[in-house]
This record gives C-alpha cells, structure tokens and sequence, in this order.
C-alpha cells in the first residue's frame, strides 16, 4: 500500500454460484427426490478490478444496476468475501449500505440507537455523548422511548441514518443512503455528507445521481459487467459513463404511412454534450429522422410522454409556437428541444403523431422509451420521491 492510500483493492474478484433452471420434467423430479442432481452456473459479479483510495479523499462509484457496485462495498465491508485476490483497509470503517441494519423491533428508539452504536462500532461513551445531537438531527424527539415497531418507514429511516452518520471513522462506505427520508431530511443528509467529505475523512460512495457524485467526489471509477471500463478525475469518468449509455432501442418502423417514413428518433442531451443518459434539469433535445414520400406541406408535429402506467404526462406540438412547417424537405431531422427537463426519476415513453393540413398521416404510440437519471434540476442535487413525477423550478424569498 503506498504512503498516501488508505484503501487498496488488488486484483479483486467475485464469482456467485445460482442454481440453473430446470430443463424439463423428468429433471425437476430427480431434482426433488435428490440434491446430488442440482445444477449450478457462475455468476460473475467482480472481475479483477484493482484501485487505490486516498486519505481523506471522496471516491465516486457508478455504473448501471447490476454492475457490481454492492457486491464491491460488501466486500470492503466484510460482509462477504471475494473469490480472490484482496482489499486492504487502513483504518476504523463504518458502512451506511442497509439503514437501519440492527434495529430490533422490540426495543425503544432509545435502546436501539445504543444497540446499533454498539454494531456500528461506538463505545458507550461515544454514543452518551452524540445521544443528543442524533436524537435532535432525526426529528423524532418525542418517540424516543416508542418501540421502533411504532415507527412510520419515514421515521425508522430517519433515525437509522442519524446513528450512522454521526459516527467518526476514518474510513466511510456509503450506498444510495442519500435517496432516503422526506425533502427536509434529504437536504439536512445532504448537508451533513458534506460535511463529512470535507472533514478530512475517507468516503466511498456509491449512487446512481450523478449530479451528488460530481459535488461530493474527487475522483472514482465506472463499474459495468463487474469490470472498471474509467477510472480517474470524476468529472473524466461520469462523462466516460454518460458517453457509453446505451438507451432503450426505439420501436422497429415498417412503411406504415404513404406520405412520410419515420427512420429513427433519439433522444439527446445537450447539457451532456449529446448524450443519450438524461438527467433531471437537462436541456433535451427530440430529433425525428424522416424521408418523405410525397410532397408535404404544413406539418403538423406532435410528442406525447407518457410514465409507465400509460398515463399522459406532457405534450409537445409546434403548433402551440405558431411554427406549423408550411413546407418540408424531401428528407431530413426534425427537432424540438426542451430547456430543462422537468421529469423525476423513472422510465417513460413517447408517442408521435404527424398532420398535414389536419389530416393524420402518421401516428405510432411508445415509438420509443426512456429513462431519467436523477440530476441538478435543483442546485443541491437533492430529488423528492420517486412518485412525484414532474418537478418545478421555484424561488425562495423571506423578508
């Protein structure tokens, strides 16, 4: 390990072994009456990944679901192991990867935040004199001595991140904890992650807002496949992740109209330098690749977005502009560009429609999905809940 690093990862791998399926019904009954005849294949979650982390340093790690960024952090946490190779770590750890880790039912606020201390690796002391200042940062002074079992989720996760977060390692491993609680606790987790990133201590962290990578993180790694595919500065690596995304595939089109053939729509982001992974807040731009059949004028376009449950969302038409096309190139892009995504979180699907002087000639619904990735709609980078599905642009002022 050299001078500077406190964590050192060597030629890290990870291998899972899952049952296969059955493969048909004489197998599943040899299955049944014997466990010699199980069948198991080998999933390989790490692939030799190496990195070192500075002292005092804030480390980003990111990558689609599925890449192996858990199953990393499990294993710097000792909660599992890996198949081979190591990972050395120079100093106290705590870990913030399943808030609320410890919590016993039974037992009193109180009592369980002395019970998950104790897990979490703080002495009697340690815990008698943060008491205080965890109860108050959780906000349920008055349920303290209520049984946790009384809890509401958003209480029980409020106190569960106050223990954790008011611990004083020199090493902190941290998981998606920031997307937990109402807005007024995110913001305050918000604030007190900062103020840990900037207490000279050892963050890891992993989350899917890139917008809290890029504040909190100096520098990281892109994890896909159980492989590194970027490493380095951190603003370096979220472009290398942004730059590799490989979006939902867009509907196949047959020739179904006689008047114009709709090839291909993308979605891009501009703020990303035209990326296809879209973030809260970025400006967007609708491209629409087109060849027309016969001579069109007056076009008409319309986009409607719609979530997963169909539901229709927002529409975009040139005609709410005044900017009907009265003529048309023979073939080209139409694009309609969105200043700042107001979409939460979450997957969605686009419908296209085209008029000519009134008249449909082309209509196609889900010509495409897509997904959001949480971003700096808000300059805190903080996202309300995933169900609140639009998000608005406001301005705080007392006097």
């Amino acid at each position: 390990m050299s001078s500077n690093s406190v964590i050192e990862v060597q030629n890290l791998s990870k291998v899972y072994d899952i049952e296969g399926k059955s493969k048909d019904l004489r197998y599943a009954i040899s299955k049944f009456f014997s466990s010699k005849n199980k069948e198991t294949e080998k999933l390989l979650a790490l692939n030799n990944i190496s990195f070192n982390v500075n002292e005092g340093e804030v480390f980003g790690i990111i990558g689609p679901n599925g890449s192996g960024k858990s199953t990393l952090l499990k294993i710097l946490s000792k909660i599992t192991f890996p198949t081979s190779g190591k990972a050395i770590l120079n100093g106290r750890v705590s870990s913030l990867l399943e808030v609320g880790t410890g919590f016993h039912h039974e037992l009193s606020g109180r009592e369980n935040i002395f019970l998950n201390g104790s897990i979490l690796g703080m002495s009697k002391k340690e815990i008698k004199k943060k008491f205080d200042e965890i109860v108050d940062f959780s906000g349920i002074e008055k349920f303290i001595d209520t049984p946790v079992k009384h809890y509401s989720s958003g209480m029980y996760v409020r106190l569960a991140f106050s223990v954790a977060a008011h611990l004083e390692p020199e090493i902190l491993l941290v998981d998606e904890v920031l997307s937990v609680g109402d807005m007024n606790f995110r913001r305050k987790s918000m604030g007190k992650m900062n103020e840990v990133a900037n207490s000279g201590r050892t963050v890891i962290l992993v989350s899917h807002n890139l917008g809290i990578i890029k504040n909190l993180c100096q520098n990281g790694i892109y994890l896909d496949r159980g492989e590194i595919q970027s490493s380095g500065i951190i603003q370096k690596v979220v472009e290398d992740y942004q730059n590799s995304y490989k979006p939902y595939q867009n509907k196949t089109l047959p020739n179904i109209s006689k008047h114009i053939d709709v090839s291909k729509i993308d979605i891009l982001s501009i703020t990303n330098n035209g990326s296809k992974i879209l973030s809260t807040g970025d400006e967007i731009m609708i491209k629409i690749k087109f060849k027309s059949l016969v001579k069109l004028r007056n076009l008409l376009v319309k986009i409607i977005v719609r979530d997963n449950n169909k539901q229709v969302l927002f529409s975009c038409n040139n005609k709410f502009y005044d900017a009907i096309f009265e003529s048309v190139p023979d073939e080209g892009i139409i694009t309609c560009q969105i200043p700042k995504l107001a979409l939460n979180t979450g997957e969605y699907s686009i419908d296209l429609f085209l008029e000519q002087d009134r008249i449909e000639i082309f209509k196609v619904f889900e010509i495409m999905r897509f997904e959001v990735f949480a971003g700096g709609f808000y300059e805190t980078a903080i996202m309300p809940y995933h169900d609140r599905i639009f998000l608005v642009d406001h301005v705080w002022k007392i006097e």
